[in-house]
């Protein structure tokens, strides 16, 4: 039995990484697995809330006393050494791979450290950048990752996995098709990367073009107040608002009342949402989000409409055909249904994380490492005058604690942070590495 610890955020309750861990945590277990959640804990992320939501029976919450970056990697090693893993999972925690860099470097060693990433970020790649030489494992939701890993960080093709997000495959809906126009968009209320503040202009255009449409809103996030007003003047009567929901009450009663699911965001590592739509035989309207085409799995036409990221006309065009051509759309709903039974179900989605853990095991530890390896950069005055562990005594002692207004703030999702310049430069390169049969090798090829 191998006993595993993922380590992973709780201050958010929605979004497909949520959704994936609840599947995966007893996937795992069902395959011989002990698994551990260690929820990070504190004045944002608050671990009693997230587990209302997503419960889970072997919980460890994992707590810094000083808030600082010194404390939260001493809690993360703290837990470590109390739950004696085979394996450590990091699921967006940056300070993960800084703790067992410092239990390397230290001689604690006999476990393995996998990073799971999860998103289309400069962040992540200098995190896996910086500590490549650590990580035992790299696992993937989208194949595009693997282009940036390579291209971006010096770590060796063996050490990277591709295991997709996974949807339940078992229900379909009552297929019955209806003269209605309802449009399901579900996600996080997010500009930078969901672009959900084109959603007003959408509505414009559905009004001078689609009859009868409806458009339903699930979810929350930093841009919900100003989305909000931008369609203030449609809702009651075309835009029905729900605002968060439990996640099995949207695949239960929301989805599948809907006539199509609309995505019109800039990247993507799945979504799970497409995956989910296309299981409940829902058609779906996409941008062509940077991931899309690494993945190679949407094809126009075929399985989804697609139209170029930031097009809102575009994005209306393919809702006025989808509603307008029924042949179009039960091909769409046959092909998309194909794709998800095929390639993106819940035990094919834990077979590869199952196969990935197997294999990260059988390859050479990485017990060798030294303190190169060690962020020394120092965090507020007390570790500037004094060191980062003489200031982390002091901050014991006195009682002191930092103050954190986000929960990126208080556990950040990655150890480095590129600037606004570097994340634009970094989308841009990734979208020039997102093009269907680039050339590089693939993990799984052997080559």
């Amino acid at each position: 039995m191998t006993r595993i610890l993922i380590i992973a955020p709780s201050a958010y309750i929605f979004g497909g990484v949520q959704n994936w861990l609840d599947y995966l945590l007893p996937g795992l277990q069902s395959r011989g697995h002990d698994v551990v959640l260690g929820l990070v804990d504190g004045d944002i992320h608050l671990a009693d809330r997230y587990l209302s939501a997503h419960p889970w029976s072997h919980v460890e919450c994992i707590c810094s006393p000083t808030g600082s970056a010194k404390g939260r990697v001493n809690a993360i090693s703290k837990m470590i050494l109390k739950i004696q893993p085979d394996i450590v999972i990091s699921v967006n925690i940056g300070d993960c791979m800084e703790a067992v860099a410092s239990l390397r470097a230290s001689g604690v060693d006999g476990f393995r450290l996998i990073m799971t990433i999860h998103g289309i970020e400069a962040d992540y790649m200098y995190d896996l950048a910086h500590y490549s030489s650590v990580i035992d494992g790299v696992v993937f939701t989208n194949r595009l990752i693997e282009r940036l890993a390579l291209a971006k960080a010096e770590i060796d093709r063996s050490r990277l996995f591709y295991a997709p997000y996974g949807v339940d495959t078992d229900n379909t809906r009552d297929a019955a098709e209806k003269d209605s126009c309802t449009i399901l968009w579900m996600g996080r209320f997010d500009q930078q990367q969901k672009r959900c503040l084109e959603l007003p202009l959408i509505a414009r255009e559905l009004d001078l073009t689609v009859d009868r449409w409806k458009l339903v809103l699930a979810g929350d996030g930093p841009d919900a107040k100003a989305l909000y007003a931008g369609l203030a003047e449609y809702i009651g009567s075309r835009v029905t608002w729900l605002g968060y929901l439990p996640h099995q009450q949207l695949l239960t009663n929301v989805l599948p009342k809907a006539d199509a699911l609309l995505v019109n965001s800039s990247w993507e590592t799945g979504p799970i949402t497409i995956w989910e739509a296309m299981a409940a035989e829902v058609p779906v309207v996409t941008s062509r989000y940077t991931g899309s085409g690494a993945e190679g799995s949407l094809k126009h036409k075929h399985n989804v409409l697609m139209f170029e990221v930031g097009d809102v006309s575009g994005a209306v065009n393919c809702l006025n055909q989808l509603f307008s051509d029924l042949d179009m759309r039960r091909t769409i709903v046959r092909n998309g249904r194909e794709l998800v039974e095929q390639h993106y179900s819940i035990s094919q989605s834990v077979d590869r994380w199952h196969d990935a853990i197997e294999r990260v095991m059988e390859l050479a530890p990485r017990d060798d490492v030294g303190t190169e390896f060690l962020d020394s950069r120092t965090h507020g005055r007390l570790d500037q005058w004094f060191g980062s562990d003489i200031g982390e005594n002091i901050r014991k002692i006195f009682g002191r604690k930092w103050k954190h207004d986000t929960a990126g703030g208080e556990w950040p999702h990655a150890r480095f942070r590129a600037s606004h310049e570097e994340r634009k430069k970094f989308l841009h390169f990734a979208s020039t590495l997102d093009l269907p049969n680039h050339g590089l090798p693939s993990a799984e090829s052997g080559e």
